[in-house]
This record gives structure tokens, sequence and C-alpha cells, in this order.
């Protein structure tokens, strides 16, 4: 290629086909104009979906969900606005709420906890109408299918990821436990890409990891009642219930690039080196389209230093995963919110440790088997109240308290 783009989108074009309708549909491509005994319905990220009822037929209409009072709080809470900044620590895994609660917000990206049983709340659809989904599975007793407009996506579980473009309808069956953070955004996402590793390499994943939906019909996993509920979200609007005449879920064949995926941790590919540390730029998975978003998968690897005390010029919340311990007041669940300009690293104890012992080599440099899920925000987040509520006290003065409890400083 003559130029060498920064980021590609996330998944390649693809067609799939409802497994009973193959023969009949093998010449189909996207064009608008259905074959016959089908529906059109396009999507404008690049995205054509056949159906055999017709989506656009809604009847009543409602308010599903007052915004107002959330959107103060936004206001009210922007910490370049008011009240001084300070790191913190919040349990996501203790974030209590009846659907998604949000945790934190910023013109760029907004993080989501859900914590218990998914689909009972009826049967009811869920759509985005101006922002992207990316959902990550933190805890999933078992494994379960989605339902989308674009099919199923089946065997979801713990440490997917699972991509929603702004649009996309989705509903849950009934889950056993489970614990979920979700990123929306109002960017589309993009794939980082590097000139030196190309497509011949499989960084951050393989084109053909992530999981793209099965067309399967007519609401496979709700065939006995179809959903015919949708609830349209909005960042800062109220959100509307939307009554549809017919099923929501009607899919039969689709072709399209940008598309809802699961991408599982297994299929994600970091850069590591037993040589030198490798900032968090080169293990970015997901970027938003202006950039305003970058995503950063921390892997099992060599850890040839540990994060060192450092200083950003972004928002980063890192989320622990499992076997996180750069810092012994937080453990798997917690994230952790840095703000820009306040610098932060390890536990004094480790900072002091390096300082007075040399660097290991070969074969005696450690591997650390931790994994976080980190987020970097250009514009700073806001805290709300779901996030005060299970927000660790005095984690911002925990490295002063160690470092006085071990006498490294008077």
């Amino acid at each position: 290629m003559d130029t060498v783009p920064k980021m590609i989108p996330p998944t390649v074009n693809r067609r799939r086909f409802h497994r009973d309708f193959r023969d009949e549909l093998e010449n189909w491509h996207s064009s608008g104009r259905p074959p016959k005994g089908f529906y059109s319905y396009k999507h404008d990220f690049g995205a054509e979906i056949l159906r055999k009822s017709p989506p656009t037929v809604i009847g009543d209409t409602e308010t599903f969900a007052d915004r107002s009072d959330f959107r103060a709080t936004i206001a009210e809470h922007a910490p370049r606005r008011t009240g001084a900044l300070r790191r913190r620590a919040i349990d996501m895994s203790s974030v209590q709420g009846d659907d998604f609660s949000p945790v934190l917000w910023s013109d760029d990206c907004s993080v989501w906890a859900f914590n218990g049983k998914l689909g009972t709340n009826g049967r009811r659809a869920w759509r985005h109408g101006d922002a992207h989904e990316l959902m990550f599975i933190h805890r999933a007793e078992e494994s379960f299918d989605i339902s989308t407009d674009f099919g199923v996506l089946e065997d979801v579980g713990q440490g997917d990821f699972v991509y929603f473009p702004r649009g996309t309808t989705y509903a849950f069956p009934e889950t056993e436990e489970v614990s979920i953070l979700m990123y929306e955004f109002p960017s589309p996402l993009m794939r980082p890409y590097d000139y030196w590793m190309g497509d011949q390499q499989p960084w951050p994943y393989p084109k053909d990891a992530p999981r793209g939906p099965v067309p399967k019909g007519a609401d496979p996993l709700f065939d006995d009642d179809p959903v015919r509920e949708v609830v349209l979200k909005h960042r800062e609007a109220d959100w509307t219930s939307l009554h549809y005449e017919t099923p929501v879920f009607d899919c039969y064949a689709w072709e399209a690039e940008r598309r809802p995926f699961a991408l599982n941790l297994d299929d994600v590919t970091i850069l590591a080196s037993p040589d030198f540390h490798v900032d968090p730029p080169k293990v970015s998975v997901f970027v938003t389209e202006g950039e305003g978003m970058y995503l950063q998968t921390f892997l099992p690897r060599w850890m040839q230093s540990p994060p060192y005390n450092h200083i950003n010029q972004v928002d980063e919340a890192l989320f622990n995963h499992s076997g996180y311990e750069a810092r012994p007041e937080v453990s798997d669940g917690f994230i952790t919110l840095h703000p820009s300009g306040l610098p932060h690293g390890p536990d004094p104890r480790v900072v002091e440790e390096l300082a007075n012992t040399d660097p290991p080599e070969g074969p005696e440099i450690p591997w650390s088997s931790e994994i976080g899920v980190m987020v970097e925000s250009v514009t700073p987040f806001s805290v709300l109240q779901p996030g005060q509520d299970a927000e660790l006290d005095d984690y911002h003065e925990s490295w002063k308290k160690v470092a006085k409890e071990e006498g490294l400083v008077e």
C-alpha cells in the first residue's frame, strides 16, 4: 500500500447465511434491493441484513427512563470543574443495580458495571442510538448466547470482549451470575495497525479471530415468545421504549465489514520482551477512530520491569481482571482511576527494592500471570454516584501511608 494507516476496521468484510437458505442466497450481495421474499435492513456503518418481516413497524413508544438526574450528575461532578483531583480505586464487582450502572464518564468513553443475572428484567432488547458499546465479561459461571439483529453470538463467556456497533439491537437470555464491564464511546471502534507488523502478523489479533453472529431466522433464543420491545438508549437524552408489531430478531443473512463480534483474550496477541519494558500503547487492542480512547490488555508476559512510576497526559482506568498485584490495596474486580497530571506507580516497597538491586538477566527475569484491561481517555473521567458508592477510602493516600510505615520517608 502507498500509505500505512494508523488503524483499520476491527473486522473484514464477510457474508453469512442461515444454513437452510445458503443455496437460495448464495449469489446475493448487499445492494439495498433484497431477493424476493425478504426485506432489506441496512446499517449506515456498512451492513445489510435480510429479514422475513419489515423492521420499521413500531406501535407504542414511551419514556423508559428519565435521564435528567443522570445528566445533572455528570455536569455537577465533572472533575475539570469541581473538587480536588485524586487517584481513586473502585470495586466494580460490588456495584449494584438492576441494569448496567454508570461508574465513569468522559466525552470519549464511559464505563458501566453489571453484577447479577442477565435477562431478568423482562423480554426486551437494547439498542444504543448514539454510542458504540464494548462489553468485557469479567466473570461468568456458564457461557451464554446473545441475540442480535445479525443473528446469534454463540458461547459468550469469561474473558470475551463483545462489540455492538452503534444502532445494533441485542438481547440477553436468562443467565447465571455474571460480572460485566461495558465501555461506550461515540466514535467507531478500530483496530490499531503498525507498519512494521502488517497483515502477515496476528497483532493485536488475527483477522478471523472475532466471532460473528450466526443467522438463525426468527428469534431462536425466544422463539416461544419473540422479543418485540426495544429500549433505545442515549448517552444524555431520555431512553425510549419502542414496541414493535413484528419480531425484533429475524435475520436470515447479512453482509458487513463492521458488525457485532465476540473476541476472547486467548485470541489477543500482545508484544512482550524479556529485554525491555513494553509501554501500554504497544499492547493496545482497540482504539476509537478519533483517538479519544485506547483500550489495552495486559496479559501474561515477562516482567522485565514492573509498571514504573509515571505520569499521564490522559486519564487511565485500569481494570484488574485476574492476578494483578501492583498495589496491595486492590484486588481482582477493582478499577483504578489515575487522572492526567497525577503520578502513580507500584507499591513504594517494590520501587525501593528496584532502586537497590541489580536488574535481573536471562532466566532470572520473572514471568507475570496478571491480566488487566485498561482504557485511556483524552477527556477527563467523572466518577458517578454508583462508582462513588463502591470506592475504596483513602486509596489516594496509600503510597504515603506505606512509605511512612516502612520508613522510606520521614
